[in-house]
């Protein structure tokens, strides 16, 4: 994927054309063949791209070593579910359905400014690896904790703390692999993100995909 022209940030439709990506904008007609969106009211859950008016300020779709890629800008809602003044971005690989599954290193820091038992202290839904360098870390949360126990294998999280793309949050949800940035959308960065995304999402254990709830 291509990036700059003549030492120069392109902008997201010349992007698209030097990268055989399609540019999706408010009002064009056209939605992404996939794609997942915070929920303006319910921030924690997440509404498929397609089953509602289009929320992002751009949007780029292509494909990536076999894989379909999607990122774009939009505007965080504020409390009252309008759109805020912002800008925060995601970048999203599509993958087959299964449980919602995160892994998170600001709650740690957080919880370590406000909690003296930050270390022992764990939200519903956190899953121990019993990896303790990764634990140490990593915050996981799971929906089904016997998926997460069944794929967070010893290669996968080794790889994830060796690995300098590793963000401090990323997620599988619903039938995408997403890391969100509160900041604006930087094309030039989108190759780098996706193929982070790309080779987690390949070094799962082949039976994570064949999951049931």
């Amino acid at each position: 994927m291509a990036g700059r022209r003549g030492g120069r940030e392109l902008t997201p439709g010349q992007w698209a054309r030097r990268n055989g990506a399609a540019l999706h904008l408010p009002g064009d007609g056209r939605a992404p063949a996939f794609g997942y969106f915070p929920n303006a009211k319910q921030r924690t859950t997440f509404a498929h791209l397609t089953a509602q008016a289009p929320p992002y300020d751009y949007a780029l779709e292509l494909r990536a070593d076999g894989h379909a890629v999607l990122a774009f800008e939009y505007r965080p809602a504020g409390e009252d579910g309008t759109p805020g003044t912002g800008r925060s971005h995601m970048v999203q690989v599509w993958t087959p359905p299964v449980p919602a599954l995160t892994f998170d290193t600001g709650l740690k820091s957080m919880l370590g400014s406000i909690r003296t038992d930050a270390a022992a202290y764990e939200a519903p839904g956190t899953v121990r690896t019993g990896y303790p360098e990764f634990d140490a870390r990593f915050t996981v949360y799971c929906e089904h904790p016997d998926f997460a126990r069944g794929v967070l294998v010893a290669p996968l999280l080794r790889w994830l703390l060796d690995d300098p793309r590793t963000p401090g949050s990323f997620s599988l949800l619903n039938s995408v692999a997403l890391v969100q940035g509160d900041r604006k959308l930087v094309p030039t960065e989108i190759p780098e993100t996706a193929g982070f995304l790309i080779d987690f999402v390949n070094a799962f254990p082949a039976h994570t995909w064949q999951y049931r709830r």
